[in-house]
């Protein structure tokens, strides 16, 4: 069952997420879904714990877990709807982050997003 719009993490063990997007990016990805899966005070202390510089970096790592994370949601056909909306937009995030857009910004709008609550 989905809890805020954010399907939680099912069927993929670290390891191979961690192969996919390197050991920094699996674990940041789950702490960006359990913030998600919080409350708006969690999801803002996340975003703000964020570098705000090198998008190109730890961020976009983080992101590239995410998305493999939902992309083996996406294969074990959960809730396919959800699934392809929550990664297009974790890859306008990543496309953000890739043009240096301050990863604060971009993970607080994320998450916001993700749990339903964006205007």
């Amino acid at each position: 069952m989905w809890h805020n719009g954010l399907p939680p993490q099912r069927g993929a063990s670290a390891g191979s997420l961690q192969r996919r997007t390197g050991p920094g990016g699996a674990a940041a990805a789950e702490r960006f879904r359990a913030a998600v899966q919080g409350d708006p005070v969690g999801r803002y202390a996340f975003a703000l714990g964020q570098q705000p510089f090198q998008a190109r970096g730890g961020f976009t790592d983080m992101l590239d877990g995410l998305l493999a994370q939902l992309r083996d949601e996406a294969r074990a056909g959960r809730d396919t709807e959800k699934v392809v909306e929550a990664i297009a937009q974790v890859l306008e995030a990543r496309g953000l982050a890739q043009g240096n857009v301050n990863p604060q910004l971009v993970g607080a709008v994320l998450a916001e997003d993700l749990a339903g609550e964006a205007p």
